[in-house]
């Protein structure tokens, strides 16, 4: 009986270094990683969509629309991992607000993008750039 009472300390104290097998990586940082991936792919996207639209005798707001029309599934797949992570962080609010905070979100991004889309396309209008791949 005393062998186990001292054989017990030293067994627990050999476990606590232990990870349990079934412990998962936590989600937040690998999901935050992958948005910031997304958002880059699809920053690169818009872009270069705009780069490469034909110009013709059409509006800079028009081209952008057609750019940001373009690169719809990499904003639905960004508009989805934002949508993940406000969950992950607020699992207990309603699933239609996470869905409107995660399209504003995004929203907020497309203004910032749209902004930088419409001052390439105005420029390359500007410059008489008519066909498609033209250099910018």
């Amino acid at each position: 009986m005393t062998k186990l009472f001292i054989a017990l300390p030293l067994f627990l104290l050999a476990a606590c270094g232990e990870t349990p097998a079934e412990q998962q990586p936590v989600a937040g940082p690998a999901l935050r990683e992958k948005i910031n991936t997304r958002t880059a792919e699809y920053g690169e996207c818009v872009f270069g969509a705009i780069k490469s639209i034909e110009i013709r005798e059409r509006l800079a707001s028009t081209l952008a629309d057609e750019a940001f029309k373009n690169c719809r599934g990499s904003r639905d797949a960004l508009t989805a991992d934002v949508l993940a992570f406000r969950r992950l962080g607020h699992p207990s609010e309603q699933q239609s607000y996470s869905k409107v905070s995660a399209e504003q979100s995004v929203i907020n991004l497309d203004a910032g993008l749209r902004e930088q889309v419409l001052v390439i396309a105005t420029q390359r209008r500007l410059a008489g750039e008519t066909g498609k791949n033209a250099a910018h």
